[in-house]
């Protein structure tokens, strides 16, 4: 709970920048929810534990500082939890992953041979009607225009079928600016809806780096079913700070048949804007990206699959770009599962030179429990753009034994101008556990 107590001690000792904050009455929610759900009296509901463990021994060469270097990683990704931990509906989950670099190390000076993250860890709690819930610790936070990990709290109340509220307040897992000292951020959306209908929301949100207002979010989002085959979506946010509409979608998914599914979709973003105040970048450029997209996806009787998609990307500062092509493909053996695909793709840049994409990949089930696959990619640039030229290849071999256990080894080549590793291999071991407590 420290994120909580930090936004107390903040609040009390007042910041540069003299506004109320709510993060203390969103923690202070959120801690007394998961007190009620402490003292009242279990149910029904049985305690279940579940997590998921991979770790990987990864091998590639990479040219660091001029010097080619071969590198052997060991990662392991782990993420565990229990539901009804206590109480009913109290979870509990965390993740995160480290990383030991045994044959050399990544970094340039060669002594950091180590990392590891805390991804996620919070104690969550949500009534047996499931139309309050809330969580406090470190998680990923989704609300209107904010995406990122915080430290912090969240509550979501829906106590009406046609109204809601999302409330969010903490110190952003990561700072802009060095350490967190004087970082935190706050924000909500109210949402109206009517099931299979329509659902509209509006934002907003506030975040302070160093003590100095560093982004605000505004704005609204929409979603329409005008028709039980026709999803129309979109959104746009507005920060005051930047004085920009900074990103503003508009959407629609059509499913005129059964095996028919068509996608358009507008974007319109000016990716300096999502930087902060706080980052000098964000001051060199307000160039507007316009990205115009449009795709269709045919699968006949599940066995042949057909798509077709189109790109239009526009800038303010620079030459735009078209991006057309598609792929097909092929289905066979138990659930679908062995497939055979190949693609082809133009990229057309206005008034400059392009390239051709060539992409295909395999997957074949072996008795039942081993699996074999493929994938690969040419790009073809013409003479004067040799730097678009890069061809890639993989394969792997997996095995499992049984659902909860898999092992995968894969082998990986790159070649292009771009990237200055050529040579992967990768082993894969996953187990996942969990089960009544």
């Amino acid at each position: 709970m420290r994120p909580c107590l930090s936004s107390f001690a903040s609040a009390r000792a007042g910041l540069k920048r003299q506004r109320p904050s709510y993060i203390p009455i969103l923690c202070a929610a959120a801690l007394a929810l998961f007190f009620y759900a402490a003292i009242s009296p279990a149910v029904a509901a049985s305690p279940q534990t579940f997590g998921n463990s991979t770790t990987l021994a990864a091998f590639h060469e990479e040219q660091i500082d001029g010097d080619w270097r071969s590198l052997l990683a060991l990662y392991e990704f782990l993420d565990a939890g229990a539901k009804n931990a206590g109480a009913s509906g109290l979870d509990l989950y965390f993740s995160g992953w480290g990383r030991l670099d045994t044959l050399d190390s990544e970094a340039l000076d060669r002594k950091q041979r180590s990392d590891a993250e805390l991804e996620s860890a919070y104690l969550g709690w949500s009534n047996q009607e499931n139309w309050l819930n809330a969580w406090a610790g470190r998680r990923f936070v989704h609300v209107g225009p904010v995406a990122e990990r915080i430290d912090g709290a969240q509550v979501q109340a829906q106590p009406l079928t046609w109204l809601g509220v999302q409330g969010f307040g903490g110190v952003p897992a990561v700072s802009r600016v060095g350490e967190r000292d004087g970082d935190y951020g706050y924000g909500g959306r109210l949402y109206g809806l009517w099931p299979s209908l329509f659902e509209v929301g509006v934002s907003w949100a506030e975040f302070i780096e160093k003590s100095d207002p560093d982004r605000v979010r505004m704005g609204g989002d929409l979603r329409v079913f005008p028709h039980r085959s026709i999803d129309v979506f979109g959104h746009a946010y507005y920060d005051p700070l930047y004085r920009a509409w900074y990103d503003a979608k508009a959407a629609a998914i059509a499913r005129p048949a059964q095996d028919l599914e068509l996608y358009a979709s507008y974007d319109r973003v000016v990716p300096s804007a999502f930087l902060g105040m706080s980052s000098i970048f964000s001051v060199f450029t307000r160039e507007t990206v316009n990205t115009l997209t449009a795709r269709a996806h045919y699968a006949a009787r599940e066995r042949v699959v057909v798509k077709a998609q189109y790109n239009r990307y526009d800038y303010a500062e620079r030459d735009g770009a078209d991006r057309i092509g598609g792929s097909a493909g092929l289905l066979w053996g138990k659930s679908r599962a062995n497939s055979l695909t190949a693609g082809l793709f133009l990229l057309d840049r206005h008034g400059d030179t392009g390239y051709w994409e060539i992409r295909a990949s395999a997957f074949q089930a072996i008795a039942g429990t081993f699996h074999l696959a493929a994938d690969g990619s040419a790009v073809l640039g013409d003479d004067e753009a040799d730097e678009d030229r890069s061809s890639y290849a993989s394969v792997s071999f997996g095995w499992n034994p049984t659902g909860a256990v898999g092992v995968q080894a894969s082998g990986i080549y790159l070649d292009s101008d771009l990237y200055n590793e050529r040579l992967r291999g990768m082993l894969r071991f996953s187990y996942a556990f969990g089960g009544p407590m």
